[in-house]
């Protein structure tokens, strides 16, 4: 079974860092859109994911005939990755879509379906089927039977969106020209989160420590971004639909949330390295306290981690994501086991705080702009592409100001 791990692993990574680019950002971008263009934006970005998972296939039937990698095994990594973006980046582009109608009720229940089918299908997959592609297969239909939970539950999924769009090609030029930089900017700092894992050769005698810090971290991450923030998310989002007024005050309550989540975190934390007995307390106390504040900065932006793109921060948010990966592969070059811990514990906190103050200046900017002004680049496109050109039906919505 470590075989169809290994084999899973690779294939979800690769999956991870390339949807979000694939999409176009759709996860993040769509939540400010209106209805009308959030249906274009479906459109666009269902076709963009298909063509990057056909493009991956076709270079991984490529490799396979041309005798690149002698490996059974990772022959056919690279369709299996593809296909796999198929499904989790669907996924990703129906959570965002009920995350901006605000059916927050289907969101629970979609996560808890993707939760028991994930439960059901691995363990079937351990105990019955233990080939290489076996748990791949089993996290595909996890999250094949979501998305058509939302689609069939809501009839508003993110397909019936698309069906329904009438995509105008200049706005779409437009909307892929902006929109490709932030999916960029997104793999980017998600290759950097996971800079944090491949640390772990390099770590020594802290390795265990590193390890178990970074699975209490991402489980509590994984309750901020996935459990927490699709609430705060549907509030920003509606907000700054309407003009952005509270913006800067809904921004330090997802701070605020991710704060508190942190702080929940440092007895988790200290208990589930006491129970492993891998706390080096006796010989590196600093080191302990280091990657502590790592977890609660760290958390403190699992809660806003779209609001950056939501509030129109693209420029920043690609600096912040660019020189973070560069610290974070810097600190490969430079040093070994505790040392590189200190170096990616303090980048780590270091530039979650960047993010904090980022997020804060820029929704404090567009909470003192004036009502045309709160979400210029949305504006510019609706007059100067109307919705009645492109053939809508008037749209009755009380949450659309444009």
């Amino acid at each position: 079974m470590s075989s169809a791990l290994v084999f899973f692993g690779v294939c979800a990574s690769l999956s991870a860092i390339a949807a979000k680019p694939a999409t176009l950002a759709f996860h993040a971008r769509s939540l400010t859109l209106s209805l009308e263009r959030h249906q274009d934006a479906a459109r666009i970005s269902i076709a963009s994911l298909v063509a990057v998972s056909l493009s991956g296939g076709i270079v991984a039937m490529i490799i396979a005939a041309t005798g690149a990698t002698t490996s059974e095994r990772w022959k056919y990594a690279l369709a299996w990755a593809s296909a796999y973006l198929l499904i989790q980046g669907l996924y990703l582009l129906e959570i965002a879509t009920i995350t901006r109608l605000s059916l927050y009720a289907t969101y629970g229940r979609a996560r808890m379906i993707y939760a028991v089918c994930s439960l059901l299908t691995t363990s079937a997959a351990a105990a019955f089927w233990r080939a290489d592609i076996s748990l791949v297969i089993a996290s595909m239909t996890s999250l094949a039977v979501a998305c058509a939970y939302i689609e069939f539950s809501t009839h508003s999924g993110t397909l019936v969106q698309a069906y329904r769009a009438r995509v105008e090609s200049q706005w779409a030029k437009r909307y892929i020209r902006e929109s490709a930089p932030v999916g960029i900017s997104s793999a980017i700092s998600d290759a950097s989160a996971q800079g944090l894992s491949l640390a772990l050769p390099f770590m020594g005698s802290v390795a265990g420590f590193w390890a178990a810090s970074l699975r209490v971290i991402d489980g509590m991450g994984t309750v901020g971004q996935q459990v927490l923030a699709p609430t705060y998310e549907m509030e920003l989002a509606k907000e700054l639909r309407a003009g952005g007024h509270r913006s800067n005050l809904l921004i330090a309550r997802q701070l605020a949330a991710g704060l508190t989540l942190g702080a929940l975190l440092v007895p988790l934390f200290v208990a589930s390295l006491l129970i492993g007995g891998l706390m080096p307390w006796n010989s590196q106390p600093l080191l302990v306290v280091c990657v502590a504040v790592m977890g609660v900065t760290t958390l403190s932006m699992s809660v806003a981690i779209k609001a950056p793109i939501m509030l129109g921060q693209e420029r920043f948010f690609f600096w912040w994501s660019t020189t973070r990966l560069a610290c974070v592969a810097g600190s490969f070059l430079f040093w070994r086991e505790v040392d590189l811990a200190f170096a990616l514990a303090i980048t780590s906190s270091t530039w979650a705080l960047l993010f904090a103050i980022g997020a804060a200046m820029g929704a404090r900017k567009l909470t003192r702009s004036s009502p045309t002004n709160a979400y210029p680049t949305e504006i510019e496109r609706l007059e100067q592409w109307p919705v009645a050109d492109m053939g809508h039906e008037p749209l009755q919505t009380e949450d659309v100001r444009d």
